[in-house]
């Protein structure tokens, strides 16, 4: 099966599971909330829309770069989910304080505080190794988001836990284990 196609299947399999695992979370107000966002919504175009051609012509096929690139997708993915189960109903399709909220420490937020978007950049790194140019601008503005929302969760985050965040955060790196 060629890479683009298992880079495919891999999005989708989160794409699917985001919408699954939406059920049953709430807003910070409590009312409940659809399953996409509109960052979400960009991550569906990217897998629907795939232009590679240009691309390939600049980055040939290369069993290797592909086998990397598959790699990345699918432990990116992977870690992005085990963060969303790791969360619960704490999740949140935009940055907020849910009814009820716990400070999640355990499982991927013991390596980095935001690991949901640590494993879609990490994705995303891996589909633009082999998914073109597309992939590219999903990634700059996948950084520019997380970048703010980032900001904002810290915030919020901070003002709930004022007694444990601090020293969590003192501990753990936002988005790159020992780095960032």
């Amino acid at each position: 099966m060629p890479a683009n196609r298992l880079i495919s299947m891999l999005w989708l399999i989160l794409l699917v599971y985001w919408a699954v695992s939406a059920r049953g979370t709430q807003r910070g107000n409590g009312a409940r909330r659809g399953p996409w966002s509109p960052l979400e919504l960009l991550l569906v175009a990217a897998f629907v829309v795939r232009p590679r051609t240009a691309y390939r012509q600049l980055v040939p096929e290369n069993a290797t770069l592909d086998l990397i690139a598959i790699a990345l997708c699918a432990a990116g993915i992977a870690f992005a989910i085990w963060a969303r189960r790791e969360l619960g109903a704490n999740w949140s399709a935009r940055p907020a304080i849910n009814e009820g909220h716990a400070l999640v420490t355990s499982g991927p937020y013991r390596v980095v505080r935001h690991p949901i978007y640590t494993g879609l950049l990490l994705a995303t790194c891996g589909s633009v190794l082999i998914g073109g140019v597309l992939w590219w601008i999903v990634f700059l503005i996948l950084c520019a988001v997380f970048a703010y929302r980032v900001r904002v969760e810290e915030r919020l985050m901070m003002d709930r836990f004022p007694g444990d965040y601090p020293p969590y955060r003192k501990r753990t790196k936002a988005l790159i284990p020992f780095v960032l």
